[in-house]
């Protein structure tokens, strides 16, 4: 019974957490109550994140979850483009990978490589235990094979 009341606070702080959150970037950054107000659910932020995209930022930073996935977020980000008249070439499309790529690495060099395709020009991935090795195992095992998409 404990645990379920620890289990019950924890959501109740992270809905506090993200209400904050929220807050903290309509105000501070946009100052735009209505922006706030247009949210309606947490899963409506990428979708204003991504308008936010199209007006200001340079690039896109998405993180990865599936190909489809990206290629949805970017075809909604060239729309967002379009309704403000911005070419969606001017957005550097970046992408955040969270896996491990050496736990399934011919899927990853194939996502990457259909990443890619999707006008994705830059991959950050999270560094799994050791950093150290696990950059020498990326310039030894994936730089080589996914060098001829560099431009």
């Amino acid at each position: 019974l404990g645990w379920l009341a620890i289990a019950g606070g924890f959501q109740f702080l992270r809905g506090h957490v993200q209400i904050c959150f929220y807050t903290w970037i309509a105000v501070a950054l946009y100052g735009g109550i209505a922006w706030l107000a247009s949210l309606r659910h947490p899963s409506d932020l990428p979708r204003a994140t991504l308008r936010l995209v199209a007006l200001h930022a340079d690039a896109s930073n998405l993180i990865a979850s599936s190909v489809d996935e990206v290629a949805h977020k970017l075809r909604v980000l060239d729309a967002h483009c379009a309704e403000v008249g911005r070419d969606p070439g001017s957005v550097v499309r970046t992408l955040l990978v969270t896996r491990d790529p050496f736990l399934d690495l011919p899927a990853f060099l194939d996502d990457a490589r259909r990443f890619a395709d999707l006008g994705v020009s830059e991959l950050y991935l999270v560094a799994y235990a050791d950093p150290v090795s696990f950059v020498e195992r990326v310039g030894e095992r994936i730089v080589p094979e996914l060098s001829d998409l560099a431009g």
